[in-house]
């Protein structure tokens, strides 16, 4: 997970900033979450959400209708406002999937954060970007993203 994206991230359990150690993040009052081979962290803190998100063969069909193209004018638009706005934090998209958007709209520079409830979604959006990181969270609750960071 890129340091720069570690910097924007919140412990969902109390609020304070997360530091990256060997191979887990965590906040000064010990909390911990590990970061997976794949990239990504779970942010859960073991909460259960209402639904599990897509599943990687929901999450693979998505993707492949999206590369090929049928929201094309869609990404573009995004774009286009992403890039009209003046600021210099990261880009966050919440309900991610597997980082298409987050991929194609982020500006040079700037690191992207992409969170999601679904683990195969969020393997992706790992993967989706180089200057993209992705965590696992409840977008429904509070978002692990310190404030004025995005």
């Amino acid at each position: 997970m890129r340091s720069d994206v570690v910097a924007l991230l919140a412990c969902p359990i109390c609020e304070e900033a997360l530091h990256a150690g060997a191979a887990s993040l965590g906040c000064s009052a010990g909390h911990r979450f590990d970061v997976a081979r794949q990239g990504y962290v779970n942010l859960l803190a073991g909460r259960r959400v209402a639904t599990a998100g897509d599943d990687a063969a929901m999450v693979a069909a998505r993707l492949a209708f999206l590369q090929a193209g049928h929201f094309e004018p869609l990404v573009h638009a995004v774009a286009d406002r992403v890039a009209a706005v003046d600021a210099s934090g990261a880009v966050v998209d919440s309900g991610c999937g597997p980082g298409y958007y987050l991929s194609a709209v982020l500006p040079p520079g700037r690191p992207g954060l992409g969170l999601d409830v679904s683990v195969p979604a969020v393997r992706r959006a790992a993967r989706a970007h180089p200057r993209v990181s992705a965590a696992v969270a409840d977008c429904w609750a509070r978002l692990p993203v310190r404030d004025e960071v995005a």
